[in-house]
């Protein structure tokens, strides 16, 4: 077994380092204060914004925060689309992405102050996902008052809501004609940045487990050994990870979730991990390049003897997820 280089704590993993918090001139809804905090430590909220949380934010704003968003995380904008009625530099890169269009061709126009509906935050969410590289998945919405989606708007709302970066407004309706609020809008904003940059989108990966070995003892380095204890097993997975796109990303740094699953009952997840190789972590990944090391997980003993699954799956839950089936080797 390769030596383990990390050990002996319980590892969260996918978590960022945090700026200090960051809070806003007035106060959000307390549903929202800390998700709302967090967007503006990440720097995806400009200071226009932060305020005035309640009330429905216009086309033009939320462009505002969709390009805070998209230049954090690829860069600045150098494109333009102009409009007949708004020099709103912000309209003006989203539409030169074909994130954003017109509301009226003949005349060019935006209508930048007009109030955004949630149909079209979707649209603008799911777009956006695609310029950044990383779309989302697509997945029919099982809204009930999904007959009313606009035809433009029904595969945008299906994607999001699969994901969970947007939700429904109660009783299982999406309501996509309601007005969006800034503070909704925010939430969005940081679901989608946070899915940007942590997702681990298996459609991108090739997964080899070569083995999987239940044992009581683990060696971490030539001096210094880890005993599961009683009652426990280390399961030690031997797997490689090929990444086919064109994205660098450190392997174990893109998934938001390993489940281990037996007799359909029983799970450990990945915050729970006790140990890795470096390659799996700590080297980037390059384009197509493949990583091979180990993973290791404590679990009860009775697991041992247990046909399990494998799952790999996205922070925002497990709507996505990756199974292997197999059997542990004693």
């Amino acid at each position: 077994m390769k030596r383990l280089t990390s050990m002996l704590i319980v590892i969260m993993l996918c978590v960022p380092l945090l700026s200090p918090v960051v809070f806003a001139s007035d106060s959000p809804s307390s549903w929202a204060i800390e998700q709302v905090n967090e967007a503006i430590s990440a720097n995806i909220v400009p200071t226009t914004l932060q305020s005035r949380y309640n009330q429905p934010i216009t086309r033009a704003e939320f462009c505002a925060l969709a390009v805070a968003l998209y230049e954090n995380v690829k860069g600045e904008i150098t494109e333009r689309r102009t409009f007949a009625d708004t020099n709103d530099v912000n309209v003006q890169k989203m539409a030169a992405l074909g994130v954003v269009g017109g509301t009226d061709a003949t005349r060019n126009l935006f209508s930048p102050d007009t109030n955004l509906t949630r149909e079209q935050a979707a649209v603008i969410l799911a777009r956006l996902a695609e310029t950044l590289d990383n779309p989302l998945p697509k997945l029919d919405s099982r809204a009930t008052d999904r007959g009313s989606f606009s035809s433009w708007a029904i595969e945008a709302i299906g994607q999001v809501q699969a994901v969970g970066i947007m939700g429904g407004t109660g009783n299982n309706m999406f309501s996509p004609s309601q007005p969006y609020t800034r503070e909704q809008s925010i939430l969005t904003i940081l679901r989608l940045y946070k899915y940007e940059i942590t997702s681990f989108d298996w459609w991108l990966w090739d997964i080899t487990i070569f083995a999987i070995r239940a044992v009581d003892r683990i060696e971490a380095s030539s001096i210094l050994s880890f005993n599961a204890g009683e009652g426990n097993k280390f399961l030690v997975m031997t797997l490689s990870a090929k990444l086919n796109h064109t994205r660098a990303n450190p392997f174990l740094e893109r998934i938001g979730l390993i489940r281990i699953i037996y007799d359909g009952i029983y799970q450990y997840d990945s915050v729970q991990l006790v140990g890795y190789s470096d390659d799996m972590h700590f080297r980037a990944m390059n384009p197509l390049a493949t990583r091979t090391g180990v993973v290791v997980f404590r679990v009860p003993d009775t697991v041992a003897d247990k046909p399990l699954v494998m799952r790999f799956g996205g922070p925002l839950g497990e709507r996505y997820t990756y199974d292997h089936h197999f059997n542990i080797q004693s």
